[in-house]
């Protein structure tokens, strides 16, 4: 697998088209931690892809940001990852900002709006003795049914506890499951007599909650792609809590432009900051373009003409420098992001063509924007929260069983690592174990 990988990931290294996510797990048995990184990158179809290269057991005793730095180091020379050039999306932990502090590390926007919502709620029940109370009996209750034993299974859907990999989704699981059973529910322990555990619980302020959260989990599904792009996706933004401004940066800027259906920054209400930003971004396209040799970006024909101009300067001509005067610039390559910049704003395009997808809009349009295209498989390809990671913390948990709990930590990382290539369809390529074995 690792040798698969080593190859495949080849020439997304050479193109720059290649980011990651990582993070720290604990197993619920033996609570041995450990170090996910998972990489993503676009394909020649312009089809974002993924896969799992490593899920160690991190044996260290203090998972410092050295520490942890230590084991990533070891991912990076065994792929051969470009250290201090790989983009990695990572939770706002202080010790993988430490491990990661040389790196071009990207905050996690779903644990960024984890926590505001979590900072809202805390609050609110902290303030209010009315949701104070709500949240205590939806604690109660849930304690009841899962302890009586004998309720659950007669739900038409079972009451959610916390989520330990993906806590932003609890705030919505939980009451949602409530609302959805709450017929049954009261049914049920009407008949135990124990109906006033439901009946403490506001239903309008269930429903209203429901509602509310309901919007989030789009946001999060958003968020949590792992087949296509999410770090253009953060105009939400504009709907939460300041405390999600500082993980906004440049880059999640340059991602929203690259996105047609975003381009113009319409959520962006106040004008003259959306013409800032507007500026900024094409600062950070040429910035991005400043590696690019011109060269590669002129056509056949142009080139020709610009070396019959430069011959016919060496005969005598005595209109030589009012000829100069009018005749073309050699191409520089500023203008011509930004000429590329400009048609591409001025270009209508309807994104339900492209299945609101911008990879599969950048393939098409490849060719009228070269200089861009290129651009954006290395922008679009970082990814806006390290759920895939989160996800994998997920199947280890159902791998590191009760009935498991003895498994070696190289097992664990086997069983993960293998059950996700299989998942992604990433070793049913017989041409690719042709060219590991050659």
């Amino acid at each position: 697998v690792k040798a698969m990988y080593k190859n495949v990931l080849q020439k997304p290294l050479q193109e720059k088209n290649l980011a990651c996510t990582t993070d720290l797990w604990r197993d619920d048995y033996l609570q041995r931690y450990y170090l996910d990184f998972t990489a993503f990158w676009i394909d020649e179809d312009w089809n974002l892809q993924h896969g799992l290269l490593h899920c160690r057991y991190f044996d260290y005793e203090s998972k410092t940001g050295e520490n942890i730095w230590k084991e990533l180091e070891k991912v990076y020379e065994a792929y051969n990852l470009s250290i201090g050039d790989t983009p990695v999306t990572t939770d706002g932990g202080s010790n993988i900002k430490a491990a990661l502090y040389d790196e071009a590390r990207y905050p996690c926007l779903a644990h960024a709006t984890n926590i505001v919502l979590e900072t809202a709620w805390n609050e609110t029940k902290n303030n209010n003795s009315d949701f104070h109370l709500f949240c205590t009996s939806v604690s109660d209750l849930r304690t009841f049914v899962v302890q009586s034993g004998n309720i659950q299974h007669h739900l038409p859907k079972t009451l959610k506890g916390i989520s330990g990999t993906r806590p932003w989704r609890s705030y919505y699981l939980i009451h949602e499951s409530i609302q959805h059973s709450y017929e049954k529910l009261r049914f049920i322990l009407e008949k135990k007599r124990e109906d006033d555990r439901l009946y403490r619980i506001n239903k309008h302020l269930l429903d209203d909650i429901v509602k509310l959260m309901e919007n989030f989990v789009a946001i999060f599904d958003i968020l949590e792609f792992s087949f296509k792009p999410t770090l253009q996706n953060l105009e939400i933004q504009k709907t939460l809590d300041s405390k999600y401004w500082p993980s906004i940066t440049r880059m999640h800027w340059v991602a929203t432009f690259l996105d047609p259906s975003l381009k113009y920054l319409l959520f962006v209400e106040e004008k003259k900051y959306r013409d800032l930003q507007m500026k900024e971004i094409l600062k950070d396209i040429q910035l991005l373009a400043s590696s690019f040799d011109v060269k590669d970006f002129i056509s056949e024909n142009e080139g020709e003409d610009e070396q019959i101009r430069i011959k016919r300067k060496k005969t005598v001509d005595p209109f030589e420098k009012f000829r100069e005067n009018k005749s073309p610039k050699p191409p520089n390559l500023m203008d011509m992001v930004k000429d590329e910049r400009d048609n591409y704003l001025q270009a209508a395009v309807n994104m339900k063509q492209f299945d609101n997808n911008p990879l599969k809009y950048w393939k098409q349009n490849r060719e009228d924007y070269p200089m861009l295209s290129i651009i954006s498989r290395q922008i679009l390809v970082i990814q806006a929260s390290s759920s895939e990671s989160e996800r994998h913390f997920s199947a280890g948990g159902a791998i590191v069983s009760e009935t498991r709990s003895r498994l070696s930590p190289e097992n664990v990382e086997s069983l993960i690592v293998l059950r996700e290539t299989y998942v992604n369809n990433m070793w049913s390529n017989d041409e690719q174990f042709s060219k590991i074995e050659s």
